[in-house]
């Protein structure tokens, strides 16, 4: 014949130890989840913190590549500008200097007129002193 043997029931005392050890290590994990909830707030807190900072500095890179660009188009226009007006420039300066040919080369007719004229002269005054007349 077998005897079943039931499984001895737990005195009152190791029953009362038990629940305590239960409720210790709930309260351990109870604890590790309040600290777990403050260090992802904490974290959760610093990241947003972080993303603030890094939105703001992008704004302030934005803020700075606006008023770059503003001044590039600004010394585009200026340069525009110069270049029209030494494009003027040179223009008025091909025209002077083709004025200035023409004045030199007037001065040298003009040179070429005198010396004509003081030859002729001459050839005047050679002509009348040797008695020959006025020459055609």
């Amino acid at each position: 014949v077998h005897v079943l043997h039931s499984p001895r029931l737990p005195t009152t005392t190791e029953q009362q130890q038990q629940e305590e050890e239960k409720e210790e290590s709930l309260l351990g994990l109870y604890e590790k989840c309040c600290q777990a909830t403050v260090d992802l707030k904490l974290y959760n807190h610093n990241a947003n913190e972080k993303l603030l900072q890094e939105r703001t500095r992008s704004a302030n890179v934005q803020q700075a590549l606006h008023r770059a660009q503003n001044a590039l188009l600004k010394y585009n226009k200026r340069l525009a500008v110069a270049a029209q007006t030494l494009k003027g420039v040179q223009t008025h300066w091909t025209q002077q200097q083709g004025a200035d040919q023409e004045i030199i080369a007037m001065a040298s007719s003009l040179q070429q007129l005198h010396a004509a004229a003081a030859y002729q002269e001459r050839l005047t005054q050679l002509t009348d002193k040797a008695g020959l007349g006025q020459l055609q």
